[in-house]
């Protein structure tokens, strides 16, 4: 399973601390977002991993609690050492995994980047999210789509293994398709943050 090798992943190597997708521009992406929406109280972070984002964040808004959450038991670990290091109380982590995930609560924003590219069932992953987003909040996440299957075939071996679904083009999605699991509008995030041209295959709604 693609979870298994994520846990793995981070339980047999020192991996690198950093964001997987664009780097960290992203913080600076959702920190624009947060800015014009009003920065939100509470926010959940699907698919963290090693949390540079969501500890950036943080830190920068100290009033906003933060959860984060991913599937490796050992990058939860060391996203509490990391947060205790930094004296952060704004954050605390979780281990848990779409589609499955169940926190009992919801957030005024529900953000998720480069994860649901490792879930076969992306409409019960995206339905789990908007489930966890408070009315009047949120959502911001990206998706598998034809572009990142283009992408995929170019790499070597092992990054395929790890997009092994995305490669088999069992999982991937169009924004066309993504929209019509919502009754809300679904809009793009690249363009709302100014980085339509890089961030593509993201989007956000607000839950009304």
């Amino acid at each position: 399973m693609v979870s298994d090798r994520w846990r793995r992943f981070y339980e047999e190597r020192d991996y690198d601390h950093c964001i997987y997708r664009e780097g960290e521009t992203m913080i600076e992406y959702l920190a624009t977002f947060c800015e014009q929406i009003g920065i939100p109280e509470t926010v959940l972070s699907v698919g963290c991993g090693p949390a540079v984002l969501e500890l950036e964040l943080a830190e920068r808004f100290p009033n906003t609690e933060f959860t984060c959450v991913d599937v490796a038991d050992r990058v939860i670990e060391d996203g509490r050492e990391r947060a205790s290091e930094q004296g952060l109380e704004n954050v605390e982590f979780v281990v848990g995994a779409l589609p499955a995930l169940d926190l009992e609560r919801q957030f005024d924003l529900v953000y998720c980047m480069a994860t649901t590219y490792f879930v076969r069932d992306v409409d019960a992953a995206f339905a789990t999210l908007y489930e966890h987003v408070e009315l009047g909040g949120y959502l911001v996440a990206d998706y598998p789509s034809e572009a990142l299957g283009e992408w995929v075939a170019e790499q070597d071996e092992h990054t395929q293994a790890f997009f092994e679904l995305v490669a088999a083009g069992e999982n991937i999605w169009t924004r066309d398709e993504i929209a019509t699991l919502f009754d809300d509008s679904v809009e793009d995030y690249g363009e709302a943050v100014g980085a339509a041209d890089t961030l593509t295959h993201a989007i956000y709604l607000e839950k009304s």
